[in-house]
């Protein structure tokens, strides 16, 4: 049977480092704009959710999801291992490619890809969104994939409050409990030292300026901002 592989966009206005990132501006659209409206131009998934929060400020995360004519659910502003499952127990994702609203550059091949290499008969979960286990892939650009079995799992044994506000770190402090698939950045993109999201305003300057520097649309490929700015100091980590 084929399974269903659902996109979850984890978003919520009331950032805690940078306020109401998603709503900045960069080139024409706003930053969770970016990060739709290239989504949407994956070819192997089947569904796209943005989950944000019931608070008032997050009302206008879901105008913007009606606008780009994709699906929202509302949950916990800061559990967002249930926010989620709940969004799963709804969207029923057989597979689940966890999406950061701060990557308004994420690529939808990067994604493709990380969704035809995963093999989810043999492994619980997949990385292509940083360099994990010296994959060498640059911050920004890809995702995270892992089963429904993988998020239940989650739901059971998790504790603290650390791991249920960022969702996959209890994975990544337990390797050993879990069956993770190491995957490498493809040659034109191996460059672990350039980051890409968003978590300062000096992060946003550098993504504002390159935009407007190279004409970045939301069509220029991942390989292609990399040779923009691989010379450029400011965006090595």
């Amino acid at each position: 049977m084929k399974k269903k592989i659902i996109g979850i966009i984890q978003a919520r206005v009331n950032s805690t480092r940078l306020e109401k990132k998603m709503l900045l501006p960069i080139g024409n659209h706003t930053l969770i704009e970016w990060v739709i409206k290239r989504i949407k131009k994956t070819k192997r998934l089947n569904e796209i959710i943005l989950a944000t929060t019931k608070k008032n400020e997050d009302n206008i995360l879901i105008d913007i999801s009606k606008k780009n004519k994709i699906k929202a659910y509302r949950g916990s502003s800061n559990n967002v291992l249930s926010r989620f499952y709940n969004t799963n127990k709804i969207f029923k994702g057989d597979l689940i490619v966890r999406i950061c609203a701060d990557n308004p550059f994420i690529d939808p091949l990067i994604i493709d890809s990380l969704i035809f290499k995963f093999n989810h008969n043999k492994y619980e979960y997949a990385n292509n969104a940083f360099s994990l286990f010296n994959s060498n892939y640059p911050d920004g650009f890809g995702a995270e994939i892992f089963t429904f079995k993988t998020l239940n799992k989650l739901s059971k044994i998790v504790i603290k409050k650390k791991h249920k506000e960022h969702l996959t770190s209890y994975i990544l402090e337990n390797k050993k409990k879990f069956k993770i698939q190491k995957i490498k950045a493809p040659k034109n993109i191996s460059y672990p030292n350039l980051k890409f999201d968003i978590d300062t305003y000096e992060d946003y300057e550098k993504i504002y300026n390159i935009v407007k520097k190279y004409n970045i649309m939301l069509n220029t490929k991942s390989h292609e901002i990399i040779n923009f700015v691989k010379k450029n100091d400011v965006f090595n980590r």
